[in-house]
């Protein structure tokens, strides 16, 4: 669980508040959702919302809101690349 962890700090590092002002979801837990869904085997956004949604994901993520597959692709818009990348590595 601690590497969850630290994807989960990682992640919400790479909000920022004058640029994502507004959204109503984490960017951070959209990443980590997205990041493990991916780990999983998992290829589309339909695919790793499906996951995300269930019993067992969110129990493990611990995300009380998951949002919609459109959503997904809006936080997504707006996330800085370089920035998940340099955060990532």
């Amino acid at each position: 669980m601690k590497a969850l962890e630290e994807l989960q700090i990682m992640t919400k590092g790479l909000e920022d508040k004058e640029i994502h002002s507004g959204y109503w979801y984490s960017i951070g837990n959209t990443l980590t959702i997205l990041i493990c869904g991916m780990l999983c085997g998992l290829k589309t956004i339909d695919d790793i919302h499906d996951w995300a949604i269930s019993s067992p994901s969110r129990e493990l993520l611990k995300i009380e809101r998951i949002f919609s597959r459109a959503q997904f692709y809006n936080i997504l818009k707006v996330v800085d690349s370089e920035k998940f990348k340099l955060a990532f590595y």
